[in-house]
């Protein structure tokens, strides 16, 4: 299934912005006062940047105004980008039905097919537009995440090379394709990735994988193989390091820093990675980033003990990282050893006390657990509110610690600011719901909690409590 940022339904909602205008010009017909509220809370989830209410809300346009191909082609937009894969679908096909179909909508459709797991229709699809010499940036850049995404490594490349030629500053396409290339191509990948420097979203990923191809003189190319994907692991872009750490491993298979990291990778595409890992380990059986990559594999999968294990053999070979003590904080705390995972968050503390992140942790772990509040407890929050003023996570800590100690009004201030400065937030918007349903407002709560669930998924975490919250106000998700 693909995996999803919680910033992207911030941006699907700000290509939603005119939506409301749009689909009444398009519909060029008068409102009925049902429509117009229906329109009414369309528009003010959007401003909210709450993708569930939104979608919601123009499901009833829809059953209300009949066919409307604006409205099809939004509704298919946010049902795809929020996961409602089948909705997607059947809105696709509808406005197929009055409008044929483009190479935008098949686009669209193999990106819905890819989602929903049927990868053998949605590769025919992005295969028949670029075989048909598809120029459309979009749909060109659609097709090649797809590609990616499959580890069809030359039909990724076919699709971004013919975007780089339709669309020759678009800086996302320049990085994927200059990743892509980097290690068998490094001349032309740095050409390409200095042009990305110019768009300032994408200068300091497409500046770290520079700054790897610039070693490769020096290097040995698993090493030189190794850093790209590194450098591409740095910009969450899982398929192009996979890529590259295949490159780096076919080169020299007893590295073990680059398997290490390709199970890694693989695991962040919901692909087993534990075989690469364990391989990793057998060659190096005292390196602490190993183990603490196989921790990450094995509290991916759910098994809590193992991942202890692991992070505590990490910790022991480099008993100096403050990372590795906070990851076995946090691996108690999923465990409910509170008095244990305090212990650790505070020697992270301790061995980086400059570092404020470290703090951070702490007081979102006091917010978070059933941990006893005690005075000098809820203090260290709001101490660490003052070292991190524009940290959303620090004051959602905060508004949840002014909550589970009784002050509704505090607590309501302080998730209003967290939610202020990051409104994609999970946790905030969670805390928030929480907070709103305490004071009385179900329809706000209600928005806060759909929000998580669309984001985050109704099955576990924060998006699970936001699915009993909605069930327990009586609405649905």
């Amino acid at each position: 299934m693909r995996q999803r940022d919680a910033a992207h339904a911030a941006a699907v909602i700000a290509r939603l912005i005119a939506a409301v205008a749009l689909i009444w010009l398009a519909a060029r017909q008068p409102l009925s006062t049902g429509i117009a509220r229906w329109l009414d809370r369309a528009g003010a989830a959007t401003d909210r940047a709450d993708t569930g209410a939104a979608l919601g809300a123009y499901r009833q346009v829809a059953a209300r105004v009949g066919d409307s191909p604006t409205l099809y082609r939004r509704l298919a937009q946010l049902s795809a980008d929020t996961g409602h894969d089948d909705d997607a679908r059947i809105y696709l096909f509808k406005l197929a039905e009055l409008e044929g179909w483009s190479s935008q909508q098949r686009q669209d459709l193999a990106l819905v097919l890819d989602g929903a797991g049927d990868e053998a229709q949605a590769r025919a699809l992005s295969l028949s537009l670029l075989d048909a010499g598809e120029a459309d940036p979009a749909a060109l850049a659609a097709a090649a995440d797809a590609a990616l995404s499959r580890q069809a490594w030359d039909e990724a490349r076919r699709a971004l090379e013919r975007l780089a030629a339709a669309a020759p500053d678009d800086a996302a396409g320049l990085f994927r394709l200059g990743g892509l290339i980097a290690p068998l191509e490094p001349e032309q990948a740095q050409d390409l990735l200095q042009r990305a420097l110019v768009d300032p979203a994408w200068a300091g990923r497409a500046q770290a994988v520079l700054d790897a191809l610039y070693a490769f003189d020096s290097l040995s190319p698993t090493e030189a193989y190794t850093g790209v994907g590194l450098a591409l692991i740095g910009a969450n872009e899982w398929a192009l390091a996979e890529h590259a750490l295949i490159q780096a491993v076919a080169v020299n298979s007893v590295n073990a820093t680059a398997l290490g990291y390709l199970g890694f990778v693989r695991d962040q595409q919901a692909r087993d990675g534990l075989p690469d890992l364990e391989s990793a380990l057998g060659m190096s059986p005292a390196e602490p980033t190993l183990y603490y990559l196989l921790g990450l594999h094995w509290q991916q999968v759910g098994d809590e003990p193992a991942a202890y294990d692991a992070f505590v053999q990490a910790q022991a070979l480099d008993p100096g990282n403050p990372a590795l003590a906070a990851e076995i904080g946090a691996s108690l705390q999923r465990q409910g050893d509170l008095a244990s995972a305090e212990a650790w968050y505070q020697q992270a503390i301790a061995l980086a006390p400059n570092d404020s992140r470290w703090r951070g942790l702490l007081a979102a772990f006091y917010a978070d657990s059933e941990i006893e509040l005690t005075d000098d407890r809820v203090q260290v929050v709001v101490d660490t509110v003052d070292l991190l003023p524009s940290d959303p996570d620090a004051y959602a800590s905060l508004g949840r610690v002014y909550y589970r100690t009784g002050a509704y009004d505090d607590a309501y201030d302080a998730l209003s600011t967290a939610v202020q400065l990051d409104p994609a937030r999970v946790r905030s918007r969670y805390y928030f719901g929480v907070a709103l349903e305490h004071l009385g407002d179900r329809d706000g709560a209600a928005d806060s909690f759909r929000y998580v669930v669309d984001a985050a998924g109704p099955d576990e975490g924060f998006g699970l409590l936001a699915s009993r919250g909605l069930i327990r106000l009586g609405y649905s998700f």
